[in-house]
């Protein structure tokens, strides 16, 4: 499906940013799609760097307008520059709605700090089992006799 024909609930994933380290390891996410409120910090573009609250989201053309981020038109008037939510960072989330966080509770059954535990552990396994069967030393199976055809050779005669 194209990009510019999908419904406005659809275009939302499109519009995820970033999280800071702090929030990856708190939510278990990597990306959430942004919100009127969020603070965020621009991470390319002619504004990187910066930091500021989202002022405006605007899922139809796929742009963010942030606080603080402007550039100046030719006249002298100063415009709120829009940016690609791809191109920020999430620094602070607004917390007020409950139905944001809903499905990331959802997609995480264990905690991050769980899980890679458990991948170590599963590591550590492995290579005791590889130890193992390097060290069991492995007996050759005997070869199965060739199996003779109908046919008589010279030589044999």
């Amino acid at each position: 499906m194209a990009v510019y024909s999908m419904a406005l609930h659809q275009r939302k994933k499109l519009m995820s940013a970033s999280l800071a380290k702090a929030l990856r390891e708190e939510l278990g996410a990597r990306n959430i799609p942004v919100i009127t409120g969020d603070k965020v910090q621009v991470m390319r573009g002619s504004a990187k760097g910066k930091n500021g609250k989202v002022a405006r989201v605007n899922r139809g053309n796929q742009f963010v307008e942030v606080e603080g981020v402007t550039r100046k038109k030719s006249d002298g008037k100063e415009v709120p520059l829009r940016i690609h939510p791809s191109n920020l960072r999430i620094t602070e989330l607004v917390r007020e709605d409950p139905k944001r966080f809903k499905h990331l509770k959802k997609k995480i059954k264990v905690a991050p700090k769980q899980e890679k535990a458990k991948l170590e552990e599963k590591a550590a396994k492995e290579e005791a089992k590889t130890e193992t069967q390097k060290e069991a030393p492995q007996k050759e199976q005997p070869k199965a006799p060739k199996k003779k055809t109908g046919t008589v050779e010279k030589n044999e005669q």
